[in-house]
């Protein structure tokens, strides 16, 4: 190893960003102040193991949809909504599971060509 030229990092396993923070606690019946929390919302559709969504026929068109997915790189692209998406995804991997969020709530990014500018919407 020469000392005057730079080595590289090794690269460091990334972090969840969302995760379930639990104190231990001797009885965990006694001390409800740790249990996990209910979801905001009663979710209306079961994420399978493979990324897939499975919902019911009432709440087909609310479910939130794959859109992209690569298990070999480990990418899942959901168009839907993300609250309770993350809620599911909470429930169903508590050590964390997802790196990145994209929301456009107001911004109009992925409406079918409205936006706004100035304030306005516009076309």
């Amino acid at each position: 190893i020469d000392p005057g030229v730079p080595q590289p990092k090794t690269p460091r396993k990334p972090k969840p960003l969302y995760r379930i923070k639990r104190k231990p606690v001797a009885d965990p019946l006694a001390d409800d102040h740790f249990a996990p929390s209910k979801p905001l919302t009663p979710a209306h559709f079961e994420l399978r193991d493979d990324g897939t969504i499975a919902a019911d026929r009432r709440h087909e068109t609310r479910a939130p949809v794959l859109t992209f997915s690569d298990p070999a790189r480990g990418l899942w692209l959901y168009h839907g909504n993300c609250l309770e998406l993350l809620d599911v995804i909470a429930a169903k991997y508590p050590e964390g599971r997802f790196d990145c969020i994209f929301a456009d709530p107001p911004y109009f990014l992925s409406n079918g060509g409205i936006t706004c500018h100035a304030g306005k919407m516009v076309k």
